[in-house]
């Protein structure tokens, strides 16, 4: 343990003005006493009120530890830090420091006040029945959230610092009771291991935590809605809350997930169910919409009915571009509308998006560049996409790819590129999960949550695809 001359010397060195660090030196009794904090992350109201005041107006008081100021300060949380490093490294997080002369140990104290956002509805999860609560930017308002809703001893907390420079708080969440051990402690080992400067959002995190790291598609769920996360740890899955970011991380991931929507539980099954096979097909339509419209104008024009191939052939009459170039090109078209629309000013975005498509579009056709017919597929592609959001950039590079198989091989290109694709997906799995349960490996139980939903009633046990220790929910009572 570190003597008071050497502690002091160390505080001075590293807590510097120039690293916004602020000190206030007083006394308490005949002791001198250092009080370091950083400015902006606290309220420095409370520290004279509940800290300094206290501490010099206890004249009467013999103060020989950290033991008797802990004992005065009876209104402010207060922990005795022996390990200096700890403790400075705490100030930069935005803790207060207090040292007071001859003592072998600072004193953190928990005066922490900085901006944060009002918890309010997430704008990417907008819901008509539901909760409108949505995390923020705040990890301990998030945990607070979640608290809320899952008032139980058994709901746990680990505590992890990643980033050499940023020092941020990734917070482990799960239910001893339900999640597996295995997958709590290999989360918390691949955490652990992440060597990195600084982590400033939850998808820092991600791409360390999926274990096919070149994979196209999602392999670690997110949600920016406490109601979800909740439904999700009663279900077995590990929550990853990341300080700095609205977006939790939830393992293990199913691709199913990307089907469902929190509205579907607020609602009555048969909707619920008609809604997720409704994406589901609007998903196929987005990938092989494209592909299938080059493949049969280009290898099997046959298959076209004669009405639609009339049509057809008056529209592309005069093309330039050959079928696959045309749809390729009019892809990117697309893809910049909307890039460009994502990255302006929300009102000028929506404007430019939707005024820049019909006049490109229009345009486009009457220079005799593009056809109507291609414009149609690539809007209904483009618009299909969007009813599953959150596979909206996999749709978008399976499309490309699909479409480029077609215009080469035609048909059998689609087919065989959809036998590559479903294999890996067969055989992809994070933390030891089939990615494709309940379907692939086929679990009869988890069919009541799947593409159909089934009347909550009837769901009594958990899904058997997560591994979790607790198979049964409780069952409603006659």
């Amino acid at each position: 343990m570190a003597n008071s001359t050497t502690i002091k010397t160390k505080l001075d060195r590293d807590l510097t003005p120039e690293s916004f660090i602020k000190v206030k030196t007083f006394l308490v009794g005949d002791l001198s006493a250092w009080l370091y904090f950083s400015d902006g992350l606290v309220d420095q109201s409370s520290l004279n009120e509940f800290v300094i005041k206290p501490l010099v107006d206890a004249t009467h008081v013999e103060f020989n530890s950290t033991t008797d100021v802990q004992n005065t300060l009876l209104s402010i949380e207060l922990v005795a830090e022996p390990d200096v490093d700890t403790a400075i490294m705490a100030v930069y997080n935005g803790d207060s420091l207090l040292y007071i002369d001859g003592f072998s140990e600072v004193i953190l104290i928990n005066a922490k006040k900085y901006p944060t956002r009002a918890v309010m509805e997430p704008p990417t999860s907008t819901v008509v029945k539901g909760s409108r609560e949505g995390f923020t930017e705040d990890v301990m308002t998030n945990i607070s959230l979640l608290k809320r809703r899952l008032k139980t001893p058994h709901l746990k907390f680990i505590f992890l610092k990643v980033g050499k420079q940023s020092q941020t708080t990734v917070c482990i969440s799960y239910l001893e009771t339900i999640a597996d051990n295995d997958i709590v402690d290999k989360i918390k080992t691949a955490i652990d291991a992440i060597s990195i400067d600084g982590v400033l959002d939850s998808s820092y995190i991600r791409a360390y935590l999926q274990e096919n790291k070149l994979s196209i598609f999602k392999q670690v769920g997110d949600t920016e809605k406490p109601d979800i996360l909740t439904a999700k740890l009663l279900e077995g899955r590990v929550a990853v809350i990341v300080d700095g970011s609205p977006l939790v991380l939830t393992l293990p991931f199913l691709l199913i997930e990307d089907f469902q929507s929190a509205e579907d539980y607020y609602s009555v099954p048969h909707n619920a169910s008609f809604l997720r096979v409704l994406r589901f097909i609007a998903m196929l339509i987005g990938v092989f919409t494209p592909g299938m419209y080059v493949a049969f104008e280009i290898f099997h024009i046959q298959f076209i009915p004669l009405r639609f191939l009339l049509t057809i052939s008056t529209a592309i009459k005069g093309i330039p571009l050959t079928p696959n170039v045309e749809m390729l090109f009019t892809l990117f078209v697309f893809e910049i509308l909307n890039e460009a629309s994502i990255r302006m000013p929300k009102y000028v975005g929506t404007a430019m998006s939707v005024v820049g498509g019909l006049v490109l579009g229009d345009t486009a056709v009457q220079a005799g560049i593009i056809s109507t017919p291609t414009i149609l597929i690539v809007a209904l592609s483009g618009i299909a996409a969007y009813t599953v959001p959150d596979a909206r950039n996999t749709i978008s590079l399976l499309r490309l790819v699909f479409l480029i198989l077609a215009g080469t091989f035609g048909i059998l290109g689609l087919i065989g590129g959809t036998i590559i694709v479903l294999f890996y997906l067969v055989k992809l799995s994070n933390f030891g999960v089939p990615y494709l349960a309940p379907y692939a490996p086929y679990v009869k139980n988890d069919l009541k949550d799947g593409l159909f939903k089934s009347p909550l009633p009837v769901a009594n046990d958990r899904p058997q695809s997560l591994f979790n220790k607790n198979k049964r929910r409780l069952l409603w009572k006659s």
